[in-house]
């Protein structure tokens, strides 16, 4: 695929509709709906109420997920792990 056709099918997958958007989130990362929820709300509740750029910020939250290895939550661990993603994303604007 052409970068031109990856920026393409990234812009678009941003735009997808709420529950076509949990879809893809569902399918890549394995989160369930109440999980989504969470972290939508969070973002949105933590300055993130830009409709258009949250998806991005949801995205790149779930691979930071991925890539720390963690696949499930206790109680609050969303909301921990939500708080140390935008700790680390605010020390890497910084630094």
């Amino acid at each position: 695929m052409s970068p031109t056709n990856s920026i393409v099918k990234e812009s678009l997958l941003l735009k997808l509709p709420d529950k076509a958007f949990f879809d893809l989130c569902h399918e890549l990362f394995g989160i369930n709906r109440g999980v989504y929820n969470v972290i939508d709300h969070w973002f949105y509740h933590h300055g993130y109420q830009d409709i258009e750029s949250r998806p991005d910020t949801i995205l790149s939250f779930l691979d930071y997920l991925r890539k720390h290895k963690i696949y499930k939550f206790g109680k609050g661990g969303v909301k921990h792990n939500l708080e140390l993603f935008t700790t680390n994303q605010k020390e890497k604007e910084v630094g």
